[in-house]
């Protein structure tokens, strides 16, 4: 029979602890290295750490909307300016408008971005969403589709709204795209 005493016990415990802490912080440093939102290429944008202005980008990130809860880049379609937007009843039970983002193919990694809708000059509603992966598709631009932005007061059915979607990409650029919109729909609307 071995005989443990207390202080080989201890010995044990704190080089297994060493090993496990070892063991940790070698994964947590590998898991940031590898991280394609931070070390991606970003194309067109060598603005470091600025805001752009959308005009400036011609086409590389471009507002739309599509049908709710689509997962095809084909249901994208081009949020104009003073274009019709729907207020619709989505599967949470909440009302919402829906938003995507297209954005050409050279912009590389993830992207956080922050949607908002406000009707004369009030919020009615907002949504954040940070490390947001794009998906690719076959005409060579990436799109970040169902941006569901849930709406505080659903109720703008035939008013003008602004639309805005602030992007940023992974040196720190942020562009912010804006349309005014006409909203339609929504809960006991006529329009």
């Amino acid at each position: 029979m071995r005989c443990i005493s207390p202080f080989t016990d201890l010995i044990g415990k704190l080089v297994f602890r060493t090993l496990v802490l070892g063991l940790c912080l070698g994964l947590g440093a590998c898991a940031l290295q590898v991280n394609p939102g931070f070390d991606a290429e970003i194309g067109p944008l060598d603005t470091h750490g600025t805001d752009v202005d959308e005009q400036d980008l011609d086409g590389v990130f471009v507002l739309g909307t599509h049908t709710a809860g689509a997962s095809g880049a084909e249901e994208f379609e081009l949020l104009a300016d003073n274009q019709s937007l729907d207020i619709v009843f989505g599967h949470q039970g909440l009302w919402m408008i829906v938003l995507a983002l297209q954005v050409d193919g050279s912009v590389q990694g993830d992207i956080d971005v922050t949607g908002s809708l406000s009707v004369d000059g009030i919020s009615v509603g907002s949504l954040t969403l940070k490390q947001q992966h794009l998906q690719g598709a076959d005409d060579g631009h990436r799109y970040l589709l169902n941006f569901f932005l849930i709406l505080d007061e659903p109720g703008q059915g035939g008013e003008e709204g602004e639309v805005q979607m602030k992007v940023t990409v992974a040196n720190g650029t942020t562009v912010t795209l804006s349309r005014t919109v006409l909203l339609q729909g929504g809960p006991e609307s006529e329009f």
